[in-house]
């Protein structure tokens, strides 16, 4: 008998990948063009490249801790590497976690201030005591949340970047030529659009090992695999859009701290506003889960440890946040942390190629 398969479900666990892809990064443009923008037509490439990472990676993750059933989905990591290597990811990828929610913190408060001149001070600590209280309250409650709230901001990120492109459509080339020139200056991911491509595929490698493990070990493949299919999809067309619609606005948009706000302000002013409380909003989907990452990996959930630790870890991202700036904060953690993430994908490409090897050799025998 075939296992029935619920779309709804299928939907929901997308929408939680994408809204924990879809932070600060995403949602105020800054990531965006650091990794797409900057390459002009070759960000089309860097896209590519995400497309397939995000997507092989994923899926590799998920599969694992469903056969596997993982206690801690940070185990993946030793599933994949070894015992020693293994353990060095396992930290390595809770620390960038934890890096990536102090990001998280610092776009929220640069919305916030862009677009109400709220003080960074406070626009951060709203972030960072939303993002405390939903982890408490565990990763079942984040998946319900995240699954409603992701589809929404990816499909209204969606209109905007198409209104933008389609508007500005005509200075696409000469956007081109602005940065083909160097006569308009871009904070970039890195030289070339192959290491682009595969340190922004790699720096989310990072952050979904154990929230993909974990929803592997607790989620039926056949769903899981659609939801990742979908999911990537749908990022790498985000992605892309935003990052044209930014190109043809270059000029506008290259000094921002949030870009995206640029682009709603030159649709129709009035939604700014509106738009800054939807950017905020994704911020928060993708700060949750990186907190969560952090805390699970010291304490069993809804533990009064877990709640401690969260308290702590979260106060403490929020005082690092209030002394660097975002886009700074982006480029040095992102980037860095993605390159990490290229050398795991070889471990996890390896590990397969070896476990279908040993499965051929297996069928031959018998």
């Amino acid at each position: 008998m075939s296992e029935k398969i619920s779309y709804s479900r299928i939907i929901t666990m997308a929408g939680a990948i994408l809204a924990f892809s879809i932070g600060s990064g995403f949602a105020t443009g800054q990531e965006v063009i650091q990794y797409i923008t900057s390459y002009a037509y070759e960000g089309i490439l860097v896209g590519l490249i995400f497309l397939a990472i995000f997507g092989y990676s994923n899926y590799a993750y998920a599969k694992a801790g469903n056969e596997k059933k993982f206690e801690k989905g940070s185990e993946v990591y030793r599933y994949f590497c070894g015992e020693k290597i293994g353990t060095i990811y396992d930290y390595f990828s809770v620390l960038f976690c934890y890096m990536s929610f102090i990001v998280m913190v610092g776009g929220a408060a640069a919305t916030l201030q862009q677009q109400y001149e709220i003080p960074l001070v406070i626009g951060a600590l709203i972030l960072t005591i939303l993002a405390c209280i939903t982890v408490v309250f565990g990763l079942e409650t984040l998946v319900n949340i995240l699954g409603k709230i992701g589809p929404v901001v990816v499909i209204i990120c969606l209109i905007v970047g198409a209104v933008s492109f389609a508007k500005g459509i005509s200075n696409l080339s000469m956007g081109v030529n602005l940065i083909k020139n160097k006569e308009i200056q871009i904070m970039k991911a890195s030289n070339n659009w192959l290491l682009a491509g595969g340190s922004y595929g790699g720096f989310c490698m990072l952050w979904f090992g154990g929230f993909m493990a974990k929803l592997g070990a607790k989620n039926s493949m056949k769903e899981l695999r659609r939801s990742v299919v979908l999911a990537a999809f749908l990022n790498t067309l985000a992605i892309l859009v935003v990052g044209f619609a930014l190109l043809a606005n270059v000029s506008q948009v290259a000094n921002a701290q949030i870009p995206n706000l640029i682009l709603v302000e030159n649709i129709f002013p009035p939604l700014a506003p509106v738009f800054s409380i939807i950017v905020f909003i994704a911020i928060y989907t993708t700060s949750v889960p990186l907190l969560w990452t952090a805390s699970s990996r010291f304490a069993l959930e809804r533990s009064k440890k877990f709640t401690i630790i969260t308290v702590a870890l979260a106060l403490l991202g929020y005082f690092i946040a209030m002394n660097i700036p975002f886009n700074r904060l982006i480029n040095f953690v992102y980037v860095i942390n993605g390159y990490a993430g290229i050398i795991l994908l070889i471990f996890i490409i390896s590990k397969n190629i070896k476990l279908k090897i040993e499965s051929k050799n297996s069928l031959e025998v018998n």
